[in-house]
């Protein structure tokens, strides 16, 4: 994980200066792609597990990762709970206080869409599920994706060498 100084990014359009911190999440297993999702009014740095086994979402204090060279060091971890295999990354849908889980269905096939109660998640300490969608008609590996507006439309990448980056319409 990376702590960026986004004014200096913005700024200069590069990373070079404004790389602030390189942080090891050596609390997770083949880590994902982390977001911003806000609990009871404040922001945290969500995270995944990308494996098969003992898959948690981890809600890191942002502030402790400025400054941390781990995440399993004291205070950088703020909550968990338990989730599903073959996280890729995660959406925020913060209007609805949803956090959407961007996974395969399989180990590198086939493309899920998990949304889930952040707040009774975190009370619970294990997904509590809203929806699940399955794509089975593609078969391929979805690496990334990332909604466009209200949690309707938006578009994936995946592993495929052709046809590789999709224009989506989701109805949950």
């Amino acid at each position: 994980m990376y702590s960026v100084n986004w004014p200096g990014l913005l700024k200069t359009g590069t990373l070079d200066g404004n790389l602030l911190n390189t942080i090891d999440d050596d609390a997770c297993i083949q880590g994902t792609r982390p977001e911003y999702v806000k609990y009871h009014s404040k922001w945290y740095v969500a995270t995944a597990d990308y494996g098969n086994k003992g898959n948690e979402i981890r809600l890191y204090d942002p502030e402790r990762l400025k400054t941390c060279k781990r995440t399993s060091e004291p205070g950088v971890l703020f909550k968990k709970f338990a989730c599903s295999p073959w996280v890729q990354n995660l959406h925020y849908l913060a209007d609805k206080n949803i956090l959407v889980l961007i996974q395969n269905q399989v180990e590198g096939r086939k493309w899920r869409f998990t949304y889930v109660d952040l707040e009774k998640s975190l009370q619970s300490n294990q997904m509590s599920v809203i929806k699940e969608i399955d794509i089975d008609s593609r078969i391929d590996e979805l690496e990334g994706f990332s909604f466009l507006d209200d949690g309707t439309k938006g578009i994936a990448v995946t592993s495929s060498r052709k046809n590789n980056v999709n224009y989506m319409l989701t109805n949950w």
